[in-house]
């Protein structure tokens, strides 16, 4: 941190940058690793040596150096997926795009009094995340409506369709219906709710805190419902089945609920998810190479002097933990690069007066 006369004294943090090489001839950005802790190289040279017998003991008359390795450990402390996709020799991160407010249905096979995950039911089973869950239904479904208005004060709801008559179609009291989040619908309203009572092209149903705001002008809006007398039924929320984590996509089929071994229905929509969230782990080579830039900075910066290498950057471990920041570890080691002049890089003092000759 002092200069006394020739000598210079350090106290000298690190930040290193990084230009990964092009992946599948896009460009890649210069990144900044973020915190880590100061890096030092290992510097290992390859000596051999010319020894002379004579007389019968070996003395050395020449040293040569063969090779010389200069490798840095580095200890990140950003955790962010573009230092994620270097950890998991992964293609860097690309976007992930998921649109909000569309309502599915996906059938699901569930094993009694167990979790299961929500998964699409495309080719690929692709496992779903950040989603909501307006319902269950177990068998099929009595039938189907629209609503037109929904009075979340009184809990009325204004259907289409006379449910009033008390036949095997019609809706009855204690009966569940599902509101889907779709069009107009806010998505506080959406849900699975218990009918109360039934009245001409209305419904009454409990209305829960987290209802939302009067609807009054809805057109066509879907409602399901199932019979608890048919087959099928739409599953009792908080009784049938638990949302453990609708970010994660868990459900729990609750112990003694009506849900038996078998196929589910689950009524859903998803959240908008966007940016580079993505990786493709061990979807990259057996290593990761670009051009570094490792300073060493001093006096809050006053001072600094930068290690430029073509490297070669591997990951050595990680530690992911609780009781103290979580880091991981790179392995970056120095490459000699024969299309320029100094074909180990540079080192060059770019900021702050230098010591005087000795």
């Amino acid at each position: 941190m002092s200069i006394v006369g020739h000598q210079e004294f350090w106290l000298a943090g690190s930040r290193m940058y990084f230009k990964r090489d092009a992946v599948a001839s896009v460009a890649q950005p210069l990144v900044d690793l973020g915190v880590i802790k100061p890096a030092n190289p290992a510097i290992t040279p390859t000596l051999v040596q010319l020894k002379d017998s004579d007389g019968g003991v070996n003395t050395t008359v020449d040293e040569g150096l063969t090779s010389i390795d200069e490798t840095y450990d580095i200890t990140c402390n950003n955790m962010n997926l573009q230092n994620f996709s270097i950890l998991f020799l992964s293609t860097p991160a690309a976007n992930f795009a998921q649109t909000a407010g569309s309502p599915e249905t996906i059938t699901h096979s569930v094993i009694a009094n167990h979790l299961f995950k929500i998964i699409d039911d495309d080719l690929d089973l692709t496992p779903l995340y950040n989603v909501n869950i307006r319902g269950i239904v177990q068998g099929a479904i009595t039938g189907a409506d629209t609503f037109t208005a929904f009075d979340t004060s009184t809990g009325i709801i204004t259907t289409t369709a006379d449910h009033s008559g008390g036949g095997l179609a019609d809706i009855a009291v204690n009966d569940y219906i599902i509101l889907q989040y779709q069009g107009g619908l806010l998505e506080a309203n959406a849900g699975s709710f218990k009918v109360t009572a039934v009245g001409t092209n209305s419904l009454t149903v409990e209305v829960p805190s987290t209802i939302g705001a009067a609807q009054a002008t809805l057109t066509g809006q879907s409602l399901v419902y199932a019979k608890i007398a048919d087959a099928g039924s739409v599953l009792i929320p908080n009784t049938d089945y638990v949302v453990v984590s609708a970010e994660r996509g868990i459900v729990q089929c609750v112990e003694g609920g009506a849900i038996t071994t078998g196929d589910v229905d689950v009524y859903m929509d998803r959240n908008a998810l966007s940016g580079d969230r993505l990786l493709a782990p061990q979807a990259g080579s057996s290593s990761i190479k670009g051009q570094m830039y490792l300073v060493w900075s001093r006096d809050n910066n006053d001072k600094q002097t930068v290690r430029e290498a073509r490297v070669s950057v591997t990951p050595s471990s990680s530690n992911i933990q609780i009781d103290d920041y979580s880091e991981m570890v790179f392995t970056v080691t120095v490459l000699s690069d024969v299309n320029t002049s100094g074909s180990a890089g540079r080192m060059l003092q770019f900021a702050g007066a230098l010591p005087s000759a000795s």
